[in-house]
């Protein structure tokens, strides 16, 4: 892309880190979970017979915004906003699969007792982000599960604003 004095635009680092957050989210975070999911629980078996993949046979990496040797842009200042746009990321993608789940998951405690794990979460309500507390134990009394996903939903966007 041309500048009107003939100069060439550099694209920022930020920018490349972003555009490859939008694949990894719009790619893996969709697509992965619908391929691993039959591997995982053995539904492939009856392809792969005697195959085995190992526990870890898939990870996800990247260079960009850390690539110091490559890139005269990269600078320390540019790694720690790569690692803060990371974070951001997988924090709201890890909200907003808990909210979802939170609105579909409505199983009262009557007829499905929690466990004590659940429990636990649902007592604690509130902690650390306190202004969540009455609200969503009066919206979801009866309903642990749900009131677990959305505390821990509230908890992450809550983390999310103190960086």
């Amino acid at each position: 892309m041309a500048h009107r004095s003939g100069a060439h635009l550099q694209a920022r680092v930020a920018d490349e880190v972003r555009t490859g957050l939008y694949f990894i989210g719009e790619v893996f975070w969709e697509v992965l979970p619908r391929i691993l999911t039959p591997i995982s629980t053995g539904r492939w078996n009856s392809i792969t017979r005697s195959l085995h993949s190992p526990a870890r046979w898939f990870t996800l990496g990247s260079w960009i915004g850390g690539d110091r040797d490559a890139n005269p842009n990269v600078t320390a200042a540019v790694t720690a906003e790569t690692l803060r746009l990371h974070a951001a990321w997988q924090s709201s993608g890890n909200r907003a699969a808990l909210h979802d789940v939170s609105r579909r998951f409505s199983l009262s405690a009557r007829r499905v007792p929690p466990p004590a794990a659940i429990d636990r979460v649902a007592r604690r309500a509130g902690i650390p982000c306190p202004s969540t507390s009455p609200f969503w134990k009066e919206r979801y009394a009866g309903e642990p599960y749900r009131l677990t996903l959305s505390l821990l939903s509230a908890d992450l966007e809550y983390a999310s604003q103190e960086q």
